[in-house]
């Protein structure tokens, strides 16, 4: 799931997500490997950042990783 980006080495990047700066919903999801309404209720719980862009609902992919560390460090 994580694998190495090459431009910055030292920052893990989640598949799919290295060149984006907003993901939508089910992308964010299955980079984590969880389904939609796991990921709502992590961003609802304040865990991960998302915004509106009209109509669509969109995760902020840094906050995204920035999740991840965090449970990898308390693992």
């Amino acid at each position: 799931m994580f694998k190495t980006n090459l431009a910055r080495q030292d920052e893990p990047v989640i598949d799919g997500l290295a060149d984006r700066i907003l993901a939508p919903i089910p992308t964010a999801a299955r980079a984590l490997g969880i389904g939609r309404t796991r990921m709502y209720q992590i961003i609802d719980a304040g865990n991960v950042e998302s915004v509106k862009l009209g109509k669509r609902h969109l995760v902020v992919v840094e906050s995204l990783h920035a999740y991840a560390d965090r449970l990898r460090a308390k693992a």
